[in-house]
């Protein structure tokens, strides 16, 4: 099987749209004022709901690409280039449409007002760099909502770009020892690994403070273990559903249940990611929705909140699942994709050799 970066033939882009409902489907229990009725929720809080999944996968499989992208490809610069293109340009848009949306229908306060407020400045400024953190609240808005957070969705985002930068440094320093790249990329990546899974792990049992935050560390960081030591890894469907089995099995214990689910999770991931074929496998051609839905789907939902007097969680997400996917399909061919199609512009520019070791076998 061939798990190049180069090869298309695979269910990722289905997978990242299922955990994107995953997290959609979470947060309309949470904005329609049911949060504590959220099916997983209710009984494996502390470990998994349906939002976590869908986080959790996303973490996966973005640590799996990567690691295979910079060790198939070794070069700092396009790595830099396409990271920033694929966040970015459609974070961007997406706060501005937000902040006019806002502005012009679910504020209180006048236009103008709105426009000139320190708090909206901040809410675009910061929210467009992620370095300072997430600003979360715009002036007037929402005030009926149970919950008055424009967009709760962009908490992941900064850890997402940590991330980033740590996987980009790490690659950095194999370079610098050039044919042993390889060697001393997985082995960063494994101790990164080992690392936050022990301090994921010790938060969970103990004190949970950056605990969350740690949990995404480590489904990244074992999603590219898994996309450095691919060669290694036999993917199979039968022991998917082992793994699959167990983590159920587990249920009835939160402790056995905490080790079920973040050990074997990435394996299932990833083995339907690459093992099911055939017409399946049409949805990759599409596009890829999931970061649409995700960074448009928790303000889309505020907004059907706002409108309605009373919804369920299930009539949110429905009309919301209708909403997000149309704006997301907007952002991905208007925005999205475009964007992406730059970094074929900066790959033919011969700056981009510098930063790679071309001494290295292909």
């Amino acid at each position: 099987m061939n798990y190049s970066t180069y090869n298309k033939d695979n269910n990722l882009n289905l997978i990242r749209f299922v955990a994107s409902m995953f997290v959609l489907y979470n947060h309309s229990f949470i904005l329609s004022g049911f949060i504590f009725e959220e099916p997983l929720w209710k009984k494996y809080a502390s470990i998994v709901t349906f939002g976590n999944l869908g986080v959790d996968i996303f973490f996966i499989t973005s640590g799996f690409l990567l690691s295979l992208s910079l060790l198939a490809k070794r070069n700092i610069f396009i790595f830099f280039i396409s990271r920033v293109l694929r966040i970015f340009p459609g974070l961007i848009f997406s706060l501005v449409v937000t902040v006019i949306v806002v502005g012009l229908f679910f504020t209180g306060i006048d236009f103008y007002q709105f426009i000139n407020d320190g708090q909206t400045k901040h809410f675009l400024l910061y929210n467009s760099f992620l370095m300072k953190g997430v600003v979360y609240l715009l002036p007037g808005a929402f005030h009926d909502n149970p919950i008055k957070s424009i967009n709760g969705s962009l908490w992941t985002l900064p850890h997402e770009l940590k991330v980033y930068i740590a996987i980009l440094f790490i690659a950095l320093i194999s370079l610098a020892v050039k044919k042993q790249f390889s060697i001393i990329f997985k082995l960063l990546i494994s101790v990164l690994c080992i690392y936050c899974y022990f301090r994921y792990s010790q938060g969970y049992f103990g004190d949970r403070v950056n605990s969350e935050k740690y949990r995404l560390y480590f489904f990244f960081f074992f999603g590219a273990c898994f996309g450095s030591f691919i060669s290694n890894v036999k993917l199979d469907m039968r022991w998917a559903f082992v793994c699959l089995a167990v983590i159920f099995l587990c249920l009835p214990h939160k402790n056995l249940l905490f080790f079920a689910y973040t050990l074997l999770l990435p394996y299932v991931v990833l083995a339907i990611a690459y093992i099911p074929s055939g017409s399946i496998r049409e949805f990759n051609k599409i596009g890829d929705y999931s970061y649409g839905i995700y960074i448009y789907g928790f303000f889309v939902q505020q907004c059907i909140v706002s409108l309605a007097e009373s919804i369920t969680p299930h009539m949110l997400f429905a009309y919301s699942f209708l909403v997000t996917v149309v704006v997301s399909i907007f952002s991905w061919h208007l925005i999205e994709s475009p964007a992406l199609r730059l970094k074929n512009i900066v790959q033919k520019q011969k700056m981009a050799s510098y930063f790679r070791y071309d001494g290295i076998p292909k």
